[in-house]
């Protein structure tokens, strides 16, 4: 499942075979050995006064004595009911279902429905399999759209209160299933995006009409309100978005201690350690962060690590705006497709390629087939197996790749220019043998602790992948140890020595319990996707290991490029 509302997954679809494939191949194939899976499954007052944060301004003594007040004061006010059923299971929930980050203030109410309408969403919150009762309900009601959208958005939220229906709902739901009008808006992450109806390829689809998704397609996530009024979209709002809040204060993780219709009484946790009452303004789909209850010494604590969460935040920025353009790109796996001639080579586009861009030309063969150098807009198509999504990924943040064709005058041929630009880094310092085999890189990062931190789940830990509680609860537990930009490997239990690995990088994580919620990577081709999605092609995969590039080479790299110098 990849993430909706990003470039360009629609094109340059890969058949069904070859996605197959690539999946069973995994991206490396080393002997190496693996374990069986288990059968079983209020601060001190301060003292003196601190000079404002030049980053984003945390108050002095006055402030953090009227926030600590305040805060005490939200916490005898009636609490909100908030949606217990699904909190419960937060940890499952926000790592298998899209757009699930938010926080409720009470569940979104269903409007009247007939009698076998309600039978049917009864069935699909309770059933056992959530998947055939949401495709039954499409189904039945394909050609009356007023009745799937009252019995699927309620209050204009898409909502179930199952973590298993929300999963069916999100895949199998789509914005044309609920509407025909040329224009619907939509409220997600506390923004409201305008979207048209129009075709992408063959189908019916809305299609964002402004802002900087302009002309993608429009999906449909967990959380999402929908509407004709785009101002009625933000009134009365029951779902609290903190992507905005986190980004802007660098905090790394809150704990919700009182939550009313208006405000949040909280605490934040800047860097590992460090938790402090703060309260948030959250009247409207974003929320606010007021104000934080600090002392003399914890500001201090909080104003170091305020500083460098937000460093660290413009390189993850970076990232993601470098993961995003390899999906709007579709950058190519690399496997060969079906042909005649040798075979031995596993993954052997990129050799070829180099080759071909080095000489100026568009395309290349290998065994009978053509692949080409560049996309039609003259971006170069590099072959990539999922470990050098990492490598691409973390060379283009800094500014180093490889140098587009320039369109023909008018309509013309591409003019291929070839020249590899050198940015901050490249991958080639750090002098990896066999990088391209994810088990030689993994001792690489094991034996370079000055280049990787390396964090090895414990063999106890090591839970499968269908064993989704289980699972989640062991990512909760570990949550302190994720971070955006991390790069997670996954492995397989077999019976064999014979180990495959899958890597990804963290591009998002749950504020709340800290699991990770989006991850890029090239599996066939690249995704951003939910940990969900990624495992659930292969159920009995585990988490191995978590890699940490260190911030004295990568974050100097990409804030090197970023600030110009």
């Amino acid at each position: 499942m990849a993430i909706p509302g990003k470039p360009g997954r629609h094109a340059a679809r890969l058949g069904a075979a070859l996605v197959a494939a690539v999946l069973a191949l995994g991206c490396d194939d080393a002997e190496t050995t693996t374990e069986s899976a288990s059968r079983d499954d209020g601060p001190a007052p301060a003292t003196t006064a601190v000079t404002r944060s030049p980053v984003t301004g945390l108050g002095q003594t006055p402030d953090w004595q009227a926030c600590a007040k305040q805060h005490a004061s939200i916490r005898q006010q009636p609490a909100s009911p908030g949606a217990p059923q699904l909190e419960a299971r937060r940890a499952e929930l926000v790592g298998r279902v899209r757009g699930a980050t938010v926080l409720w203030k009470r569940p979104p109410k269903l409007g009247d429905l007939s009698d076998d309408l309600r039978k049917s969403v009864t069935r699909l919150e309770q059933s056992e399999e959530p998947l055939d009762a949401i495709r039954e309900l499409i189904a039945d009601r394909r050609r009356d759209r007023p009745k799937l959208r009252s019995a699927l958005l309620r209050e204009g939220y898409l909502f179930v209160p199952s973590v298993e229906a929300a999963l069916a709902v999100v895949q199998q739901v789509g914005l044309t299933h609920l509407h025909d009008e040329p224009t619907v808006h939509l409220l997600r992450d506390g923004t409201v995006h305008r979207l048209e109806r129009g075709k992408v390829g063959r189908k019916a689809r809305y299609v964002h009409a402004d802002g900087p998704r302009k002309g993608e397609a429009a999906e449909l996530l967990f959380a999402d309100r929908v509407g004709l009024d785009a101002a009625a979209l933000t009134r009365n709002t029951l779902a609290v978005d903190f992507s905005a809040a986190q980004e802007t204060a660098g905090f790394e993780r809150i704990r919700a201690a009182h939550l009313t219709t208006d405000w949040l009484a909280a605490e934040v946790r800047y860097g590992a350690e460090t938790w402090v009452p703060a309260v948030f303004d959250v009247r409207g789909p974003s929320a606010r962060l007021q104000c934080h209850a600090l002392t003399a010494e914890t500001a201090r604590a909080v104003a170091a690590a305020q500083a460098a969460a937000l460093r660290s935040g413009r390189v993850q920025a970076r990232i993601r705006e470098v993961a995003h353009a390899q999906v709007r790109e579709q950058i190519p796996f690399d496997v060969a497709r079906a042909g005649t001639g040798d075979d031995s080579d596993r993954f052997p586009l990129r050799a070829r390629w180099k080759e071909a861009y080095d000489e100026g030309r568009r395309s290349f063969r290998l065994r009978g087939k053509t692949y080409p150098v560049y996309d039609e807009e003259g971006r170069p198509l590099v072959p990539q197996v999922c470990l050098e999504f990492a490598y691409d990924t973390w060379e283009r943040a800094s500014g180093t790749w490889y140098q587009p064709a320039t369109p023909g005058e008018p309509e013309g041929p591409l003019r291929p220019q070839p020249k590899r630009i050198v940015g901050g880094l490249t991958i080639d310092a750090l002098k990896i043998k066999h990088r391209r085999r994810v088990s030689k890189f993994l001792d690489y990062a094991e034996d370079h602790p000055e280049t990787f931190d390396v964090w090895l789940t414990p063999k106890a830990d090591r839970i499968p992948f269908a064993r989704h509680g289980p699972f989640f609860a062991m990512l909760a537990k570990h949550a302190d140890q994720f971070r955006r930009g991390d790069l997670l490997i996954v492995s397989r239990f077999k019976q064999t020595k014979r180990a495959r690995y899958h890597t990804m990088i963290v591009i998002e994580t749950d504020p709340f319990v800290g699991v990770p919620t989006l991850v890029a990577g090239n599996a066939a081709k690249p995704r951003i996707q939910t940990i969900d999605g990624v495992m659930e092609i292969s159920p009995r995969r585990y988490l191995k290991m978590r890699i940490r590039p260190q911030a004295s080479w990568l974050d100097a790299a990409v804030l090197k490029h970023l600030d110009g110098d």
